[in-house]
């Protein structure tokens, strides 16, 4: 590599067998190497980004070893946020002349700290050797809708267009945008040094089998500016010789357009399940949609999965001073887990399924008729399930501790007790 950062070559590579796919028989799925993935997790808030130079010791390790350890295998992480915030590394190498409007040097957009990309392919890496999918959003345009976002009003922590990389005043290249409008501007100059970015992200990370690339987080204001981005990010890894990853949002929705940011159950299964005709993976996110505890994370998984989708929780606390080690995340990380526990034990295939809550009497439902069904119950009681002409087994699985037992009855079927029970039916063998 001409920058200097080792890399390891592609027959070397552990994880996945081979880069993340749509999977043919059904686009509303993942596959790696040929075999179906199903992806969910849970990611820090941005301020995980602050990443300081031990932070792959002290947080991202520690981080990734509770997500492999949980059968969590997929998170979010925002390359930049567009701006300096209080300690937070940057891809810019900051070398003046000048200040920039946080009175430090200002950036040179032609020239990239190094240091910033090997943190990120570091972090990456371990998570490729964890089996972990990482979704990275290389730019952000959250920060710009306004001048100045305050942060508990302290003066090194302040958002908005007056720190921007590309606003007049903190580069020295002559880069100037002085709206989001002029930001997201495919004629405007800024452009190339966007595209640029992109080509450094992907010279550091796209040989890794392990990555889903989202070109910018809650862009509201040019979707053709982003999909171009995306276009040109798959031509470059193409020119490359590499492997082209998925680029969200062109082969699937980013997350304000997926479905399911809230909480409430109800609500992300009626969302998720609405978006479901797109024909595209479904990736539930919170990010905006607040925070809730444990069993509202179990409740959210799979209302998610019964319409068609999954969960990439956002924990807005998770990089505050020991929440990581809490057992509130513990446990939150557990129940969104135990998902893959039921697939795999119970030998559940979600190809062909999607949203058919007309099927039951009671709960959510996730079919392919007449073949199998997945039922979530929310609070236990009696289900009638039909679409199936002639005999079935089924299964009960207890979504807090990962046990499953043979469910007696049909077409109507009755929980164990009042608390939430998933049900997966199948046709007789």
């Amino acid at each position: 590599d001409p920058y200097g950062i080792p890399y390891t070559a592609d027959e070397d590579l552990p994880g996945p067998a081979m880069t993340v796919r749509l999977d043919p028989e059904d686009p509303h799925r993942f596959v790696a190497g040929g075999e179906p993935l199903f992806l969910v997790g849970t990611y820090p808030s941005i301020a995980a980004l602050t990443g300081e130079s031990a932070d792959l010791d002290v947080y991202y390790r520690d981080f990734i070893d509770r997500l492999e350890a949980n059968r969590l295998n997929y998170f979010r992480q925002v390359l930049t946020m567009g701006q300096p915030f209080g300690e937070y590394i940057v891809p810019y190498e900051r070398t003046g002349p000048g200040e920039a409007a946080d009175g430090r040097p200002r950036f040179d957009l032609e020239r990239f700290d190094e240091s910033f990309f090997e943190h990120w392919r570091r972090v990456a890496e371990y998570a490729r050797d964890a089996n972990v999918v990482v979704q990275v959003t290389i730019l952000d345009t959250w920060h710009n809708k306004d001048w100045v976002v305050e942060d508990g009003g302290a003066p090194d922590r302040t958002w908005g267009m007056q720190h921007d990389f590309y606003c007049g005043g903190n580069n020295v290249n002559g880069i100037d945008t002085p709206d989001v409008n002029a930001w997201t501007d495919p004629a405007h100059p800024v452009l190339a040094v966007q595209q640029n970015l992109v080509r450094r992200a992907v010279d550091v990370l796209g040989d890794l089998p392990n990555i889903v690339w989202e070109i910018c987080n809650e862009n509201y204001y040019n979707e053709a500016w982003e999909l171009g981005l995306a276009d040109f990010l798959t031509a470059y890894e193409t020119e490359s010789g590499l492997d082209p990853h998925l680029v969200m949002p062109r082969d699937l929705p980013n997350h304000d357009d997926a479905g399911g940011k809230g909480n409430d159950p109800a609500t992300v299964h009626a969302e998720i399940a609405a978006s479901f005709p797109l024909g595209r993976p479904l990736i539930a996110d919170n990010d905006g949609g607040g925070h809730v505890g444990p069993e509202g994370r179990r409740h959210k998984v799979w209302a998610a999965l019964t319409a068609g989708g999954t969960v990439d929780y956002f924990h807005f606390d998770m990089r505050e001073q020991g929440v990581l080690e809490s057992a509130e995340v513990a446990e939150g990380m557990r129940a969104l887990g135990l998902t893959r526990t039921f697939l795999d034990d119970l030998g559940v295939d979600l190809r062909g399924m999607g949203p058919a809550d007309d099927l039951v009497s009671a709960g959510w439902c996730l079919a392919a008729p007449g073949e199998r069904a997945v039922v979530y119950l929310l609070s236990g009681g009696t289900t009638t399930v039909d679409g199936f002409p002639g005999s079935t087994e089924a299964w009960w699985f207890n979504p807090r501790d990962g046990s499953s037992a043979t469910a007696e009855g049909g077409p109507g079927f009755t929980a164990p007790d009042g608390e939430d029970w998933v049900l997966y039916i199948r046709a007789a063998s």
